[in-house]
């Protein structure tokens, strides 16, 4: 069983994909990926992944764990994998996404709750926000991230080992996202987000600090 340096519990989490032009995906991540691409369309697929992770154990010491929320801002893969581009945590966590996770790092903060067939999150820095409300189950994809690439502030690219955990509970709801100044910052202002999202509860976090690699196309 490979062993992770990091492991505790995602006790919500919110998946939420869109497009954004080829042109913007290139600027954002470099030329070395293929990117995942909707049938008859050059856009690109991106997605924003907001989670609480609570008592993060760390390399196994006793009596050292960590609740924080984080939100990482992707780009989809065509292999199904993902490009971290962004990242927000608040500030006591910016150091150890930087150096562990070798996140492009921004202080923000993040809330997101669930309450029977609705949810609501929001994602703020400085003075921009993100917020999205949720309702009604539908049916669809429930797949969560499974592995992950990020690329730090200096544009070198590395890998995050990423336990591909169930949840307890997973559901798709409709998605209206009702501020998106901070989403139009970091992937433009021709982002489209899509109308369904997915939302989880109760994830078993594994993850091991990033390590150098390069993309092989």
């Amino acid at each position: 069983m490979k062993k992770y340096s990091f492991t505790g519990i995602e006790s919500n989490g919110f998946l939420l994909k869109g497009t954004i032009p080829q042109g913007k995906a290139i600027e954002l991540a470099g030329d070395d990926f293929k990117f995942s691409k909707p049938e008859f369309s050059n856009d690109v697929r991106c997605a924003l992944l907001v989670v609480r992770i609570e008592q993060l154990s760390t390399w196994g010491i006793p009596f050292i764990h960590w609740t924080y929320p984080e939100a990482v801002w992707m780009l989809e893969l065509c292999d199904s994998s993902f490009l971290a581009i962004k990242a927000h945590t608040p500030a006591y966590m910016w150091g150890a996404l930087s150096l562990m996770d070798k996140y492009n790092t921004d202080m923000g903060s993040m809330e997101l709750s669930k309450t029977g067939d609705s949810a609501t999150i929001l994602v703020s820095a400085k003075k921009s926000k993100f917020s999205a409300s949720l309702e009604g189950v539908t049916q669809g994809d429930t797949e969560l991230i499974s592995n992950l690439w990020t690329r730090n502030r200096n544009g070198k690219y590395y890998r995050i080992p990423w336990g591909d955990n169930k949840p307890t509970s997973v559901y798709r709801l409709y998605s209206k996202v009702e501020d998106n100044t901070l989403g139009n910052e970091i992937f433009g202002k021709d982002i489209t987000w899509d109308d369904e999202a997915i939302y989880f509860i109760d994830r078993l976090h594994q993850c091991a600090p990033a390590y150098s690699e390069s993309p092989i196309i």
